[in-house]
């Protein structure tokens, strides 16, 4: 690439720079008076739609980003309150096994009432356990007497029975905390221990059954409370149009607000280029004043600025245009002196091929010459034959 190219391309890149700012500051100008017309400049009553329509977007962007958060952080809360009522749950269910012992235990008290058929249950339970106890002492003697292979299928039997009683303890402990459940379940019972009127060891118990009570029912209050919070949430997120997801939504909203500054952002270039055509032209001259639009003080910088900016923009157009011009001259030289060069050559072409048509001409009349002195040497001879 020669100079000159080099120079027309820096310059055409100087060029698309400059037009850039030029719409720029187009557009610059535009929202200015936008701002500051107090006439209706041409779109500004679009352009004040679009920003309130923008506005509302963006109210409604804040609302769904604020409400999609309160979400996620009473969410959050909700699992935590679940996770402790079950944690709460588990030992107040725990606690019921020790108020049933107390009641069951209790020498000087019939709480059979509200225990319904469950003594009888702990009875034949607790019978049957006693008989796998005796058992497993009689297979334990009995293997501590035998030879190695009979103690080994003693053990074998010993295992399984072990297992057994372990079941009929877990299940006399269940009956135990159904027995708890059962009383504490029964108003007179809550009422004999509000009452105090209770052994201390069961009211004791009791205690620790309905602290736990309360302190669940007041986690379950707050559960019930966020549950309600969290539908209220989801309501106002549906009216703003959440179906799917928040983000989803906070997407498409975002969109839009873009969408309407774009359109912003054409009607500002539009208007700001309409008034600059009226008093300037495209290479930045001074034309009479147009149009009767108020000039904002902000506006008024725009305006030297953008009509500077055409000015430079067509300098160096016609800039790009000398250059241009100046490699066609070049060009026009240049094929010129081809042209010169290709005429001498068939200059001194020609003046050759002249004097070769001289010589043959020449020729061409000795030749002629020649003939007729042999056309009247054979007349001659014919005569004399004849």
């Amino acid at each position: 690439m020669n100079e000159q190219a080099k120079s027309i391309l820096e310059c055409s890149k100087r060029l698309a720079a400059l037009e850039q700012q030029c719409r720029e500051a187009e557009a610059r100008l535009g929202f200015a008076l936008f701002a500051g017309s107090e006439n209706a400049a041409a779109g500004s009553e679009t352009f004040r739609v679009r920003e309130q329509e923008k506005e509302a977007l963006e109210s409604l962007f804040a609302d769904v980003e604020r409400l999609s958060a309160e979400l996620r952080a009473k969410n959050a809360r909700l699992r935590d309150v679940r996770q402790t009522i079950r944690e709460r749950s588990a030992r107040r269910d725990a606690a019921y096994e020790p108020l049933g012992r107390a009641l069951l235990e209790d020498a000087g008290g019939d709480f059979s009432g509200y225990l319904a058929a469950i003594p009888a249950e702990i009875d034949a339970l607790t019978a049957r356990a006693e008989t796998a106890e005796a058992e497993l002492q009689s297979i334990r003697d009995k293997a501590a007497r035998q030879t190695l292979f009979g103690k080994a299928l003693s053990l074998a039997k010993l295992g399984s029975k072990q297992t057994a009683l372990q079941l009929l303890k877990r299940q006399i402990a269940k009956t135990y905390l159904k027995a708890g459940y059962t009383a504490f379940s029964s108003a007179e019972f809550k009422d004999l221990a509000e009452r105090e009127a209770l052994p201390a060891g069961i009211r004791a118990a009791f205690g620790e059954c309905a602290a736990l009570e309360r302190d669940i029912a007041g986690i379950d209050a707050e559960a019930s409370s966020l549950d309600a919070e969290l539908a209220e949430i989801t309501a106002e997120l549906k009216a703003a149009g959440v179906t799917v997801s928040a983000m989803l939504r906070l997407n498409g909203i975002k969109k839009e607000i873009a969408q309407k500054a774009d359109e912003q952002q054409s009607l500002a270039a539009k208007a700001g280029k309409q008034f600059a055509d009226a008093r300037f032209s495209a290479s930045g001259e001074a034309l009479p004043e147009a149009g009767d639009w108020s000039i904002s003080t902000e506006a008024e910088p725009l305006i030297g600025e953008l009509q500077r900016l055409r000015a430079e923009a067509a300098s160096v157009r016609n800039e790009i245009a000398l250059l241009n011009l100046t490699a066609r001259l070049e060009g026009c030289d240049k094929d010129i002196e081809a042209r010169r060069g290709s005429v001498s050559a068939n200059a001194a072409k020609i003046e050759r091929l002249q004097a070769e048509n001289a010589k043959l001409s020449a020729e061409e009349d000795a030749l002629a010459g020649t003939r007729e002195s042999l056309l009247a040497e054979r007349a001659e001879l014919e005569r004399r034959t004849f």
